[in-house]
Order: structure tokens, then C-alpha cells, then sequence
């Protein structure tokens, strides 16, 4: 699904620059691990919330949740075309398997805005693909 967006008064359509900012992020997820991370947490059993309870690797966890929650941030501020992100970034299903792990870690750091950038995506992304449950 195309879709432009608003600048100003009139509307335009990704760009050379939009394309220059998902190529930075694309190498950023590699540069980062985040293959790896991704293989670990398929796999992990369940929706993420023993990942907090249990002896297990929180860093990778919480490694996923960085780079989520910083492109989050860029989305949410406008700075990232959401087409092309969407087209190339699994975000929905990152979020459902790891978003026990982001509650429970938010009980227990007693915040609960923690990787709220994150949470916000992954709605954003659901709603581009027809899929309303959070």
C-alpha cells in the first residue's frame, strides 16, 4: 500500500532521502545483531513474559527492544517514511512475541512508558496491515 504524506500543505511521495534513512536503519539492524536477536526470540516459547521471570538472556530482549523502540521514535516524529518501513520491517510480530517481556519489565522497573515508541509502531504497523489485535 502507497501512501504519501503530509509536508506543509501539499503531499508527496518517499523520496531518494526517505530511501537514504530505511538503508541506515537496514544497516543498523545488521550492525546491531539483530538477526541473531530475532532468531533467539523465535525461539523463545510463549509471548515474551518469562523472558523477564525466568534465567534467561534479558540483554538480548532488551537489545530488541532498543532498536524497535529508536525507530519507534523516528516514526513517531515523522522522520521515517511509514510505507517504506512497513514494507520492509516485521514490527507487528516482534511486538506480539516480545511484548510480555516489555509489560513485565515496565512492572518492574516501575515505568510504565517503557518502550512506549516500540508499543506505538507496532500499533501503527497492525492498522497499515489490517490487523487490529494488540
Amino acid at each position: 500500500m502507497e501512501r504519501a504524506f503530509e509536508t506543509g500543505s501539499r503531499k508527496r511521495r518517499p523520496n531518494e532521502i526517505d530511501a537514504g534513512i530505511l538503508l541506515e536503519i537496514a544497516q543498523w539492524y545488521v550492525r546491531s545483531g539483530m538477526p541473531g536477536a530475532l532468531g533467539w526470540l523465535w525461539e523463545q516459547e510463549g509471548d515474551g513474559t518469562a523472558l523477564v521471570s525466568e534465567a534467561t538472556d534479558t540483554t538480548t530482549a532488551a537489545q530488541i527492544c532498543v532498536y524497535y523502540d529508536a525507530v519507534g521514535a523516528l516514526y513517531k516524529h515523522g522522520l521515517i517514511d511509514d510505507a517504506l518501513l512497513f514494507d520492509w520491517l516485521t514490527i507487528a510480530g516482534v511486538w506480539d512475541r516480545i511484548k510480555g517481556y516489555v509489560q513485565a519489565d515496565r512492572r518492574r522497573q516501575g515505568d510504565p512508558h517503557l518502550w512506549s515508541c516500540f508499543e506505538e509502531l507496532a500499533r501503527a504497523h497492525k492498522r497499515a496491515i489490517g490487523e487490529y489485535s494488540t
